[in-house]
């Protein structure tokens, strides 16, 4: 339910109400901020999608699947080297 809300939200905010708007959401569940972030690096919010990365690896070293989006994100960028980095 939190995704489905965020998805709309964020379909019809601007960029610069994001990340208030993420403030609101489970800020201690991993799987909650890694699909978060899947969900803005589709919608190509490349930044906010890295925050949420971020987050969910603050919480959550260990994730594979955190570790394999911000693979994507690097590789998105063209960022080779920090691609490569995501081995958790």
């Amino acid at each position: 339910a939190y995704i489905l809300d965020m998805r709309q939200k964020f379909s019809q905010s601007e960029s610069s109400t994001i990340s208030s708007d993420l403030s609101d959401y489970k800020p201690q569940d991993t799987t909650f901020w890694n699909n978060a972030g899947s969900i803005l690096l589709t919608a190509k919010y490349h930044d906010y999608s890295l925050r949420c990365f971020q987050k969910a690896l603050e919480i959550n070293q260990k994730n594979a699947s955190v570790w394999y989006n911000l693979f994507i994100y690097y590789h998105h960028k063209g960022d080779v080297v920090r691609a490569e980095n995501c081995k958790g």
